[in-house]
C-alpha cells in the first residue's frame, strides 16, 4: 500500500534537487507559539510537471489554542514556489475532502493572500484566530497556480489528504473537486497555535515506525499520537510533533528515505516553535545497511551534542526487534543488542525510553510480540504503538 501510494505520486514529483536549507520568517514572532503537528518533507522523485493545483492537506493537531498559523516549506526545491492562495478549516474526515460549515478561513502572509518560496526556503503565515482543540483535524487547503517543480513532499502520512486539478478550490468547503485522494503532504511542514496551554513541544525524530506505518490510515494511531493523549489527560500539555520519515537512517539518507538523521535537527527541531525536547528513534535502518555498533552510538553522540549547542534536550529510544524479517543475519541483531546496551547505560542522552522492551516477545526478545506485530515482523500495530507511548515515564518530559 505504502509503494502505491509513491506511484501515484510520481505523477506529479519532480527531479530531485538538492537544496541548501533556509528559513525566511514571514508573520509574527515565535516567541508565543506553539508547533501542534508538525511532517519532515523529502526530496521529490522524477515524474512530469503539473499547474494549476489545489491541495488540500488534513492534519490531526496534538494541543490547542486561539490562534493558527502555518510552516510551508521549500526546502528541497529547485525554483521558486508559488503559493497563490491558502485556507484553513476543520476537516469532516467524512471519507471526503468536506470542510466543516463555518470553519474555513483565509490565510495571508505579512497581509498578502500570495507568497513566493524561495528554493531551500520555508515561510510562516500570519496568525489568524481559530480557537482550536487537542486531537481536533485541520485541513490546509493551498493553490498552486504555476507549474511545480521538484515539490518538498512528506510522501507516506498515514492520512488522507486530496489533490484537486485544474482551479483554485481553496474556499470550497464541500470538497467535491478534490477528486484525487492521496498519503501525503505537499510543502506543509508545520502547524502553530498560540493561547495554548501548553509552553513547549516534543518533536519524534525517526523512522517508518516514528511515522506510524502499520496503524490504520486516518486512525491518528501512531505512537506520537498516543504519546499526546497520554500527555493531556496527565495534564501535562506539550504539543507533540512527529517528524517520522519511512526509510530514514541517522548516518546516511536520500531521495524519499530523507536526509539522514544527523543533517535534521535544523529543519526538523529548531525550525518548530517552542521545542526543549526530541526524542531520537533512528537506527534501524543503518543496521540494515550494515553500519556497525559504535557508528551509530558515536552519531547519537553527535546529534546530542548539537542539541545540546541550542538548548535542547535529547531523549533516546532503543531499536525495536526485528526478527523473522528476510534478509536478517545473527549480526544485524547483535548490532542491534549492542546499541541499546549502550542507551540504557546511560552517558549518551539526557534520559532514554525502551521501545525495545515494551514491544519486544518476552520468551522470544528478538522478535516482536505477536499481538504488536503488524504482519512485517518489523512494524508494530496500533496496540504496538500504544505499548511504546505508555513505556515513556511522562516526568522526563
Amino acid at each position: 500500500m505504502k509503494r502505491l501510494w509513491f506511484a501515484i505520486l510520481l505523477v506529479l514529483a519532480l527531479s530531485v534537487v538538492a537544496s541548501t536549507f533556509r528559513l525566511l520568517h514571514v508573520g509574527a514572532s515565535s516567541s508565543s507559539w506553539i508547533t501542534t503537528w508538525g511532517a519532515s518533507n523529502t526530496e521529490a522523485a522524477p515524474g512530469v510537471t503539473v499547474a494549476d493545483l489545489t491541495v488540500r492537506l488534513n492534519a490531526n493537531i496534538t494541543t490547542g489554542g486561539t490562534q493558527v498559523r502555518i510552516r510551508l516549506s521549500n526546502a528541497f526545491g529547485g525554483a521558486p514556489v508559488v503559493i497563490g492562495h491558502a485556507t484553513v478549516g476543520t476537516a469532516t474526515y467524512s471519507g471526503s475532502a468536506a470542510i466543516t460549515s463555518g470553519t474555513l478561513q483565509g490565510l495571508t502572509f505579512n497581509g498578502q493572500t500570495a507568497i513566493t518560496i524561495p528554493p531551500g526556503g520555508q515561510v510562516l503565515s500570519d496568525g489568524v484566530s481559530f480557537t482550536v482543540t487537542p486531537g481536533q483535524n485541520l485541513s490546509v487547503s493551498l493553490y498552486l497556480p504555476d507549474t511545480i517543480y521538484d515539490p518538498s513532499i512528506n510522501y507516506f502520512s498515514e492520512a488522507t489528504s486530496y489533490l484537486s486539478i485544474p482551479g483554485d478550490h481553496t474556499e470550497e468547503t464541500a470538497g467535491s473537486s478534490f477528486s484525487y485522494p492521496m498519503n501525503s503532504y505537499y510543502y506543509l511542514s508545520a502547524i502553530d497555535v498560540s493561547g495554548s496551554a501548553a509552553t513547549s513541544s516534543v518533536v519524534a525524530v525517526g523512522d517508518s515506525i516514528t511515522e506510524g506505518y502499520g496503524s490504520s490510515i486516518d486512525a491518528n494511531q501512531r505512537w506520537t499520537d498516543d504519546l499526546a493523549v497520554r500527555l493531556q489527560s496527565n495534564s501535562t500539555v506539550f504539543g507533540v510533533v512527529n517528524e517520522g520519515i519511512g526509510g530514514n537512517q541517522l548516518l546516511q539518507g536520500g531521495g524519499d528515505a530523507g536526509v539522514p538523521g544527523l543533517a535534521r535537527l535544523d529543519r526538523d527541531a529548531l525550525a518548530e516553535s517552542g521545542v526543549k525536547d526530541i526524542v531520537l528513534a533512528l537506527g534501524i535502518n543503518d543496521i540494515f545497511l550494515l553500519s556497525n555498533a559504535t557508528s551509530i552510538t558515536t552519531g547519537y553522540q553527535q546529534f546530542v551534542n548539537q542539541a545540546h549547542a541550542v538548548g535542547l534536550r535529547v531523549i533516546g529510544a532503543t531499536i525495536t526487534p526485528f526478527g523473522g524479517v528476510a534478509g536478517v543475519t545473527s549480526g544485524m541483531e547483535q548490532t542491534r543488542e549492542s546499541v541499546n546496551a549502550s542507551v540504557r547505560a546511560g552517558g549518551i542522552f539526557d534520559a532514554y525510553v525502551d521501545f525495545d522492551l515494551a514491544v519486544r516477545n518476552p520468551s522470544q526478545p528478538t522478535h516482536l510480540l505477536a499481538a504488536y506485530d503488524s504482519g512485517d515482523h518489523i512494524h508494530p500495530n496500533a496496540a504496538g504503538y500504544v505499548a511504546m507511548s505508555n513505556e515513556f515515564n511522562l516526568t522526563i518530559f
